[in-house]
């Protein structure tokens, strides 16, 4: 009978050894599926997130001048002020 008491101890110790490997492993595997869940929600947004930055330019000529479409001005000197 003692034998038997101890194949029941020694089994229900590899069973409990078992499932905390078992534990330890979907843990481990749900941490890397979180990590790398959080590295792909960035890259979406990254992509998605996209500013285009727009920049208008006015063209200004004096009355005098001929200049009446931007076509007019090529080989012209033309200064900009920020």
């Amino acid at each position: 009978m003692k034998k038997n008491n101890k194949k029941k101890v020694n089994v229900k110790k590899i069973c409990i050894i078992v499932a905390i490997v078992l534990t330890v492993l979907v843990l481990a595997a749900v941490g890397i599926g979180f990590y790398y869940y959080q590295k792909s929600i960035k890259a979406l947004e990254t992509i998605a997130n996209q500013n285009t930055e727009i920049t208008t330019y006015g063209v200004y000529v004096m009355k005098d001048s001929k200049a009446e479409a931007i076509e007019d001005l090529n080989g012209k000197q033309v200064a900009s002020q920020r």
